[in-house]
């Protein structure tokens, strides 16, 4: 019933001339109507389908799928159900438009999944009972989109269902340099297994990315939670007792437990497949589950082998490797035919040797071939353009063409650390450009093989977030060392462009995302400098680069503060020594951190997450209409919030002594205080400047402070 209730897009034709503030709130809320209308849409069209009403499920289909024509779900699923009801030709059709919409409005060919699916069609090769519905997938699988850049490993995933499935491997580990396809086809095998829909194969089927680093207690932790393992009431369990709960339950309950990306968890230089310093107990995990009886999988996807495990694989046979090399010709082929690359055959051997069959590198190089070179591969060839030693190389090429605005929602999209929608991503952004111009770029970012849309948002591929992550921060290190060899005042955009335009870390994000992004990004940029600067002359810089900040009312946009102020805590620097008044302090993590002394006036803290209370406060006012709170604090300060989250909006060093009366204007624009210094003052809460400076008590404090109800006169009393 609530899906009927939505006949048109929110305010559809109502619009406020000269207003781009409103055109962008309701483009916004359109677009999260639209996307909560969607998902309803998806769930009917299940739930119809799984009763075997498919011909109101068709109805639903159309609905959902006129709601975004670039969705290829909803195509595939429309195609799913003209079959179901014996409509071939509907069912192909449906493909056509489907192949006609994706090459015209993205340049990019359906998905392996949807060709499949039209083959299987057009063969009549699709059983009615094959069909598994959005429905029925169970949440706590996570498993990941299937891409288009699964081709050509049919023998590799025959060979993992042997080993998972006949001769019942413990630990199964695939692996391969970066863009060599281990997700996809880790992906592709529990997207088979799941499907074939048989608990004798396996009853639970679990995908956790390691790409974020999580220590093995909370990994354990989620998994038991999970798989609702009975845990001890009352009793924190220690590493040993988790991994004994999750082992006794895999002994009588099948399940294949999916770790993608572990060389996140391992050192990048020194010992080859050696554990990180606070990482050592996965190999425990890894160990016991190689060695202790039980009838489930861990399968392991990893750039190295982990230490340890090659001596497991030669003392036991359920233990074994799968070294990913390059695709052959022939699939390489079938990667440059789908970017609309028609070459001949030797050129393609020529092509794909260059790349060493790496998929994601052969996806990446088409795009340049047909972009820069028109297609015309003999002309690319003959251009010598540089051929890669590492993938590295491709993505140095690949980000090198991309326009500013494209780099910067690259790097907010490997900075978030989580598939996130395109209004985060639109909110990050310092300075948003209209959105045509935004949404051309996210357009251009998937043409380009960057970006993918997965069930929770947008993606990028692990490997160019690890990329990403890894410029971000040297570039970064760059930026503050120049400016501490080079004091004075800097250029936002140019001298800190990544420093001033990107955040560290979110201060208002899950906690495991918080930690993730202190973990993979503040700590390194920390750790970098402190070895090149020391402690002292890493504080000096931070000092430097923070009196080169402009002050100004109302503070100038931009994330330098709140990274400074996240690099000072990091270092345990005495933060009485830094000003920080009248700058713009977004995305700062400040609870539980001791503020006393630090200047924060009239600064910009409206990303900021505080403490919940900064000692003694003498009174707490709400706007007229409930939206802020105000409160004056013993040390003088007035502090604004928002009530519906929160998060600190203004700061003002008020009064000498303590701030003793405040009150809203009665259009709440407005803030009145005053102190034991005995003087009033006026301040703009949509600004956050110091409108006027009232003096005339003698003898007593500003007791009171009072606006008559039409806001014109404001009495105040001792």
């Amino acid at each position: 019933e609530a899906s009927t209730l939505y006949r048109d897009d929110f305010l559809s034709g109502f619009t406020l001339p000269d207003c781009p503030e409103f055109d962008e709130w309701q483009f916004f809320q359109t677009e999260s109507l639209r996307q909560t209308l969607a998902s309803s849409l998806e769930q009917l069209v299940s739930l119809l389908s799984n009763r075997g009403d498919f011909e109101t499920a068709v109805s639903y289909a159309r609905r959902w799928l006129a709601l975004d024509l670039l969705h290829e779900p909803a195509h595939r699923q429309l195609m799913q159900l003209y079959a179901q009801t014996g409509q071939q030709a509907s069912a192909l059709k449906q493909y056509e438009q489907c192949r006609q919409i994706l090459g015209n409005e993205l340049g990019i060919l359906p998905s392996l999944q949807t060709t499949t699916l039209y083959d299987n069609i057009r063969a009549r090769q699709l059983k009615t009972d094959s069909f598994i519905f959005p429905a029925q997938r169970l949440p706590r699988h996570n498993l990941p989109t299937q891409t288009i850049f699964f081709i050509g490993r049919e023998a590799e995933l025959a060979q993992l269902e042997q080993w998972l499935l006949t001769d019942h491997c413990r630990v199964v580990t695939i692996l391969g340099i970066g863009g060599i396809g281990k997700t996809a086809l880790a992906a592709k095998l529990a997207h088979a297994l799941k499907e074939q829909g048989d608990k004798d194969l396996f009853e639970h089927i679990i995908w956790r990315s390691l790409l974020n680093a999580p220590p093995l207690a909370d990994l354990l932790s989620d998994l038991l939670q999970s798989l609702h393992v009975q845990q001890p009431v009352g009793l924190s369990l220690d590493l040993d007792r988790q991994l004994n709960l999750l082992l006794g339950y895999l002994r009588h309950t099948r399940c294949l437990l999916i770790l993608d990306n572990v060389e996140s968890i391992l050192q990048e230089k020194g010992r080859a497949g050696a554990y990180r310093p606070g990482y050592e107990a996965y190999g425990q995990l890894v160990s016991q589950l190689g060695k202790v009886e039980h009838q489930s999988c861990l399968l392991l996807t990893s750039r190295e082998r982990p230490r340890g495990l090659k001596r497991l694989e030669r003392n036991s046979p359920k233990v074994r490797s799968l070294l990913l090399s390059g695709l052959p010709a022939e699939a390489g082929q079938k990667i440059l035919q789908r970017h609309g690359l028609s070459i001949p055959k030797e050129m393609t051997s020529t092509l794909v040797d260059g790349y060493s069959g790496n998929p994601l590198a052969l996806n990446l190089v088409s795009e340049t071939i047909q972009e820069l070179f028109k297609g015309d591969i003999t002309t690319f060839l003959a251009a010598e353009t540089p051929i890669f030693d590492d993938i590295r190389d491709v993505l140095d090429q690949h980000f090198a063409r991309l326009s500013r605005l494209e780099q910067e929602i690259v790097t907010w999209l490997a900075l978030e650390r989580e598939a996130v929608s395109a209004q985060t991503l639109w909110d990050n952004l310092l300075q948003p450009p209209s959105r045509r111009v935004f949404l051309e770029a996210m357009r251009a970012l998937q043409r380009r093989s960057l970006l993918e849309r997965g069930e929770d948002g947008l993606i990028l591929q692990n490997v160019v977030t690890e990329y990403t992550t890894d410029k971000f921060i040297g570039q970064v290190c760059q930026e503050i060392e120049h400016l501490a060899s080079a004091p004075g005042s800097v250029n936002l955009d140019d001298e800190i462009q990544y420093l001033n335009h990107h955040a560290f870390l979110k201060a208002q994000v899950k906690d495991y995302v918080r930690q993730s992004q202190n973990r993979l990004i503040l700590r390194p940029i920390a750790e970098q400098l402190l070895s090149r600067l020391g402690q002292v002359g890493f504080e000096e810089a931070l000092q430097q680069l923070l009196v080169a900040l402009p002050k100004k009312s109302p503070p100038v946009p931009g994330y330098a503060g709140g990274n400074i102020l996240n690099l000072l805590l990091y270092l345990k620097s005495d933060l009485s020594r830094y000003d920080f008044s009248r700058i713009t302090v977004w995305q700062a993590y400040l609870q539980g951190m001791n503020l006393q002394d630090v200047n924060f006036s009239s600064a910009d803290l409206s990303q900021v997450a505080f403490t919940d209370t900064f000692g003694a406060i003498e009174i707490v006012v709400f706007s007229p209409d409930g939206q802020l709170i105000a409160a004056g604090m013993a040390d003088g300060q007035v502090r604004v919030w928002q009530t519906a989250d929160g998060r600190p909006l203004w700061v003002w060093q008020a009064h000498i002594g303590n701030t003793i009366s405040i009150c809203f204007s009665p259009d709440g624009h407005t803030l009145a205080s005053g102190g034991m210094d005995q003087s009033v003052r006026l301040w703009d809460v949509t600004s956050g400047q110091a409108l006027q400076i009232f003096k005339g008590h003698t003898g007593s404090w500003v007791n009171s402070v009072c606006f008559s109800p039409d806001g014109q006169i404001l009495a105040s009393g001792g």
